[in-house]
């Protein structure tokens, strides 16, 4: 068991921009808070741990505190968790209710708004 939890430590959480290819890394099993994605404007002080405002998340729909990342150690998985967005979170093309909780999995389609991003996980290069 202490071989599978090591691997799991190490895996990297891969989201992949549909349209641009760009990634964003994260590693909610290491973080010691939810990671929050959503997208950051010129007058907030609130930045999301990851941003999403290069991909024109405004004009997607994705919110500013969109949704978090949250790691459940007892099962060692990553869920996804949407914070009451505007435009709404889904999960292969299944709407997340607000304050839903889901599992995400390699080879997911995450879709903030309108923006898609592919979900992978992946040991550190």
């Amino acid at each position: 068991a202490s071989a599978l939890f090591a691997a799991i430590q190490a895996y990297v959480l891969v989201l992949r921009a549909r349209t641009s290819g760009r990634t964003y890394e994260a590693r909610p099993q290491r973080s010691d808070h939810e990671i929050v994605v959503g997208r950051s404007t010129p007058d907030s002080a609130v930045v999301p741990d990851i941003d999403l405002a290069d991909q024109d998340g405004d004009k997607l729909g994705v919110s500013r505190l969109h949704l978090t990342l949250r790691y459940d150690e007892r099962y060692h998985t990553i869920s996804v968790f949407d914070t009451s967005s505007a435009n709404g979170t889904y999960i292969n093309g299944q709407r997340l209710h607000a304050h839903e909780v889901r599992v995400l999995r390699d080879t997911d389609e995450l879709r903030l708004g309108r923006l898609v991003l592919g979900v992978a996980f992946r040991h550190p290069a």
